[in-house]
């Protein structure tokens, strides 16, 4: 099944080849989660840079039954993506992992946390425990 895939140019000439490569990526989530209903990536240059070059932020925004996921690559601790096929790349392993995550708790795979106990509870079944046992060794009553 062909996911329906939009893919937005911001700041920046339309380039088919890059296009086709985040279409060739959004086909292969189909992988991790196949009742993808739409998938919509945005390539964008936010603020061009004299001295720098060109830093690309992508955005991708997925319909699935039930939610919305989307994920987007920003620059974390001065490292930027200078390279758009390394910013697609990283964005898509985003977005793989969020639909792993996503079908893992759809089917109910996940680690439920245990509830810790109330001691305060425990201490006093413990002391009632304690007095039917008391109650039940003396002699004679």
């Amino acid at each position: 099944m062909t996911i329906p895939t939009q893919v937005i140019f911001r700041n920046m000439k339309h380039s088919k080849s890059i296009e086709e490569l985040a279409n060739q990526h959004c086909q292969k989530l189909t992988i991790y989660f196949e009742k993808i209903v739409h998938c919509k990536v945005i390539i964008e240059i936010p603020h061009k840079h004299q001295q720098k070059g060109n830093v690309y932020q992508v955005r991708i925004d997925m319909a699935v039954p039930g939610a919305e996921l989307v994920v987007e690559t920003k620059s974390v601790n001065g490292s930027e993506y200078e390279d758009l096929k390394v910013a697609l790349k990283d964005a898509f392993d985003m977005a793989r992992r969020r639909l792993e995550d996503y079908a893992r708790k759809r089917r109910g795979n996940t680690k439920s946390r245990t509830v810790k106990p109330d001691l305060q509870e425990e201490a006093e079944l413990r002391e009632i425990e304690r007095e039917q046992m008391e109650e039940f060794s003396r002699p004679g009553v």
